[in-house]
């Protein structure tokens, strides 16, 4: 996949959907409709970018010693409006790649491993570029993010499908995109969901891969995530 340093505002090339390249974003006030979703489109991409090595990885690889599983955790995203819930067994670690520099930007990030079961919970969230605000169930936006998620996974993985997807608001008034998809990653088939929400001026995504040999399971952490 190259390299990617995880910059909300610069994304090599090779990671931006084709369609970005003949739109120009003007960094006038009053932003289109039209170029808005774009605009989402490209801090999708690199949220997507950002988790992309890492879910390969976690998922399909064995993986060596690890601190003692904790018990349930709970996290939140957004300020607190993306609440969720880690199950037990799961073990914290940072994301290398997002380095210092992202940081500084704003990025922020967390990856949460069960190895016995080759299973993980990717969480990223990044400012908006270019001024981009976004209501709690902004269609706009959300579409963006979906139509980027799509764009980077399709033309990075082997096989890859999508499932399906679902809008879902939550009792706070947040707007909540999942999308479920498969493909395959360092020859292993696996299930991929994507949490994707916005509030402000930050975009959210939680991402749970597994094997594709455990759907139940998978299904289960995702329900055990989003709170339904």
């Amino acid at each position: 996949m190259g390299t990617f340093t995880c910059r909300a505002t610069h994304i090599p090339r090779a990671h931006r959907p084709r369609s970005i390249y003949s739109i120009h974003l003007t960094d006038k006030k009053g932003i289109s409709m039209r170029s808005f979703g774009f605009k989402a489109i490209v801090v999708c991409v690199a949220l997507a970018a950002c988790q992309s090595m890492v879910s390969v990885q976690a998922a399909t690889k064995p993986q060596a010693a690890a601190p003692a599983a904790a018990a349930v955790q709970k996290a939140s995203l957004l300020g607190g409006k993306l609440a969720f819930t880690i199950p037990a067994g799961y073990v914290q670690g940072e994301m290398p790649e997002i380095d210092a520099k992202a940081k500084a930007q704003g990025v922020t990030g967390a990856l949460y491993t069960n190895a016995a079961e080759k299973r993980v919970l990717i969480v990223t969230e990044t400012p908006m570029p270019m001024g981009v605000q976004a209501s709690d169930n902004d269609g706009v936006v959300l579409d963006g993010l979906v139509t980027g998620i799509l764009a980077q996974q399709s033309t990075g993985y082997k096989d890859f499908k999508k499932l399906g997807d679902k809008k879902i608001v939550k009792k706070n008034g947040l707007g909540v995109r999942q999308l479920d998809t498969s493909a395959t990653m360092s020859d292993a088939q696996v299930l991929s969901t994507s949490i994707i929400a916005a509030s402000g001026t930050r975009a959210a995504v939680l991402n749970v891969v597994s094997n594709a040999k455990n759907p139940k399971e998978h299904a289960a952490l995702v329900k055990a995530v989003i709170g339904e």
